[in-house]
């Protein structure tokens, strides 16, 4: 769609909205409209101080217990306000009392033999998008110190918390995504960036609670070269909250040194057990999943190259 521009003044030009879009909006003179400029586009929104709540009903009747938890899962994340499970005859165990402490401002609002009908009770705020996300960072780094401290001191019984945080970070980046998709991430250009970080966080979480797992069942003494390289990887994935936050490219280059470091110190360490190989796997992995934040951050931070 094409519009011409009218100069109406030295300093004022207009153009005319869509007719259609006037009405089906019910757009009248005096009303306001939201402006987002992105590059050499500009969107035109209608504003509002609430936006309309977004229903969706699904079916678990052909669910298995998984499968409606992944459901469920998805349709937080893609900004649902009210979502409604039917269930058929044979029910299966309700996932919802495991997954709803995820769902940030979520509570159930109705529930019977035929269905669950869940809906968010708080409001959601830009801001809470930049804070969410600052604290899964925080919360990993306190997560990977903490395991490490507790491998260090032979501390196994305080193992049940740092799998508490992972459930934390998952809390977090889905919430991060569910409030990208509401619209509330105004940089539509680093968008996909963003939620490739947000991702890359939730996968480096899990790794370090599937140590702990192991940890739970082991409780093997580490050896001393395995913990320095523990505590290597665990300053790199601090560097990176720092190069998120604070970028330069001379910081970037010296993560990728040390990334280079790491891989050689894991390649040469002799492992004494089962447990230590499996650790060693899960500590590469976390350093491969930390380094891969590079690409995004760079494009997070392009106006600083």
């Amino acid at each position: 769609m094409k519009r011409k521009v009218i100069q109406l003044a030295e300093k004022t030009h207009v153009i005319s909205l869509p007719i259609n879009w006037i009405k089906k909006f019910n757009i009248k003179k005096g009303d306001e409209l939201d402006l987002e400029e992105v590059g050499n586009t500009i969107t035109i929104k209608q504003f509002k101080q609430e936006t309309e709540s977004k229903k969706i009903q699904t079916s678990a009747i052909d669910s298995n217990e998984k499968t409606l938890k992944y459901t469920l899962s998805a349709l937080h994340k893609l900004g649902y306000d009210e979502i409604t499970i039917k269930y058929g005859k044979e029910k299966i165990k309700n996932p919802l009392y495991e997954i709803l402490p995820l769902f940030l401002g979520f509570t159930i609002v109705e529930h019977d033999d035929n269905k669950t009908v869940i809906k968010k009770i708080s409001r959601e705020e830009e801001s809470e998008l930049d804070a969410s996300l600052r604290r899964a960072f925080r919360v990993i780094i306190s997560l990977a110190n903490s395991t490490l401290e507790i491998i260090k001191e032979e501390k196994f019984q305080n193992l049940i918390n740092n799998i508490e945080s992972e459930t934390i970070v998952n809390q977090l980046t889905s919430y991060c995504l569910r409030l990208i998709n509401k619209g509330l991430y105004k940089e539509k250009q680093k968008e996909l960036f963003l939620v490739t970080v947000i991702w890359n966080l939730e996968k480096i979480a899990d790794e370090y609670k599937s140590i702990i797992i192991n940890l739970k069942e082991n409780k093997e003494k580490i050896n001393k070269d395995l913990l320095e390289a523990y505590e290597k990887i665990n300053s790199f994935v601090n560097g990176y909250y720092e190069l998120f936050y604070d970028y330069s490219t001379q910081k970037l280059s010296k993560l990728s040194e040390d990334k280079e470091n790491i891989t050689k110190s894991l390649n040469n360490i002799k492992v004494n057990s089962k447990y230590e190989n499996q650790l060693i796997m899960k500590l590469s992995n976390i350093a491969s999943k930390t380094s891969d934040l590079s690409s995004s951050i760079i494009a997070l931070n392009y106006e600083k190259i």
